[in-house]
């Protein structure tokens, strides 16, 4: 839920925290550099940036093929 979603970054750092201790996933390396990378695909950071036009639909599907690349394909990401 916290990847995605309208909420600030306050509440994603809230969110981000508790799904790693939920999926015990603290300590995989892809998790690790996906969050390293969020100022490029999380809502919370990349609200009143400028994107050329592009629609909130197509960020979002620009996003869902960015976070393809780093999860592996037996997870969804929807």
């Amino acid at each position: 839920q916290c990847m995605l979603a309208d909420i600030d970054i306050h509440e994603f750092e809230k969110q981000w925290e508790a799904m790693l201790e939920e999926c015990g996933v603290r300590e995989v390396e892809w998790m690790r550099d996906l969050y390293a990378k969020k100022y490029s695909w999380t809502t919370a950071y990349i609200r009143g940036r400028f994107y050329a036009g592009l629609r909130t639909t197509s960020r979002c599907e620009s996003l869902h093929t960015k976070l393809g690349r780093f999860v592996e394909s037996r997870y969804g990401i929807l």
